[in-house]
């Protein structure tokens, strides 16, 4: 059932393609057999050269790989299998029963989409594969958020919150209009990611004006500060 020579088959019933990258057979077929019951179509490899192989080949929707595999080499491996896989728009989820903040970090280092810490239920899993498939790009994901910003416009500072954020940008509090900046405008921003406790400096372009503050887009914000704005805030 999970012979690596075969095809994933084109997706003509809306089937999102799942390939369970992992050394641990018992535990990799356990659980495709599970994601194969909850509609999902699955493959299986435990070989580096065979996960590259297939991405390079098919079209593969979600990568699932534990943090562990082959000693850490597999995550090594994430960036490559983007670039070269045959879906733009492949997504990695990284797995581990270790919580520590620097593996989740790591993870994201290494151009992962999502962290799932285990144990994890097939039921939460199957939702997170199918929401980090079938992401929209167009807009990022926006959520609410109280979170203490520092800006800096014509070399004066300004204290304020957002109120809220997503991976491209944020809206800012100015309810007496002491910051009043324009649109089209390019300021300095200051905030710390919570939980983590990551200070986080960029630029922002200001968007759009509102009757309590602004919108802005961020400019310079690297991946992996997205990844975990992601995981540590939007989730």
């Amino acid at each position: 059932m999970y012979n690596s020579d075969i095809v994933f088959e084109e997706n003509r019933y809306g089937k999102l393609n799942v390939l369970l990258v992992d050394d641990q057979s018992m535990v990799a077929n356990s659980l495709a057999t599970a994601l194969l019951h909850n509609g999902f179509n699955v493959k299986v490899t435990d070989k580096i050269d065979e996960m590259k192989k297939i991405v390079n080949l098919e079209k593969v929707d979600v990568v699932i790989m534990e943090y562990a595999y082959k000693n850490g080499q597999g995550i090594e491996e994430i960036k490559n299998a983007k670039l070269k896989s045959k879906n733009a728009k492949i997504k990695f989820i990284v797995t581990s029963t270790d919580s520590r903040h620097e593996i989740k970090d790591n993870a994201l280092n290494h151009q992962s989409d999502l962290f799932i810490l285990k144990p994890v239920s097939i039921q939460d899993l199957s939702s997170e594969i199918k929401k980090i498939a079938k992401l929209e790009y167009r807009k990022s994901e926006r959520v609410k958020c109280y979170i203490p910003f520092n800006v800096v416009k014509s070399g004066n500072n300004y204290d304020t919150f957002a109120t809220d954020i997503s991976v491209d940008g944020t809206h800012l509090l100015d309810n007496d209009k002491i910051i009043s900046p324009k649109i089209g405008e390019e300021i300095e921003l200051k905030f710390t990611i919570p939980k983590i406790l990551e200070e986080v400096k960029c630029k922002g372009l200001v968007v759009r004006l509102s009757n309590n503050g602004f919108g802005l887009q961020f400019v310079d914000l690297e991946q992996i500060t997205k990844n975990k704005i992601k995981l540590h805030i939007i989730q």
